[in-house]
């Protein structure tokens, strides 16, 4: 199944099945970029990954940008995602304009890409992630 969205908004798509790839990889092996913001995104990548709401909900209370999207249906579409991908395994990490690409396979099998977008200055916040599966 192919799909995305972003965690602060909708679901944006949904179109054909994604080949699998049967290349393996373990996250902590994966190279990931230096600086704050990919510290940044690989704190949220282990918060998602440790799968527990409470934990997730400080994260975002923390790090999450003011305003926007509440907290509540942040940490709503957490458990969605959640359930959806299961826990993540990277693949690949780029840092990008928007924030840290990670190349990823999901606890189903699939793979595709998931966007940590984070804001380009300082003091450098999480905006949201935008998914593609």
């Amino acid at each position: 199944m192919k799909f995305g969205f972003v965690l602060t908004a909708t679901v944006l798509a949904a179109s054909a099945p994604a080949a699998a790839q049967s290349r393996t990889s373990d996250s902590a092996a994966v190279a990931f970029p230096s600086g704050e913001r990919a510290a940044l995104a690989r704190r949220w990548l282990d918060t998602y990954n440790g799968g527990d709401v409470a934990a997730y909900r400080k994260f975002m209370e923390a790090n999450a940008e003011s305003g926007g999207t509440p907290i509540d249906a942040r940490v709503e579409r957490y458990g969605e995602m959640q359930q959806n991908l299961g826990k993540l395994t990277i693949l690949g990490a780029t840092e990008t304009p928007d924030g840290i690409e990670l190349k990823v396979r999901t606890g189903h099998g699939d793979e595709g890409t998931v966007t940590v977008m984070i804001s380009r200055a300082a003091p450098f916040k999480f905006q949201a992630v935008r998914v593609e599966i």
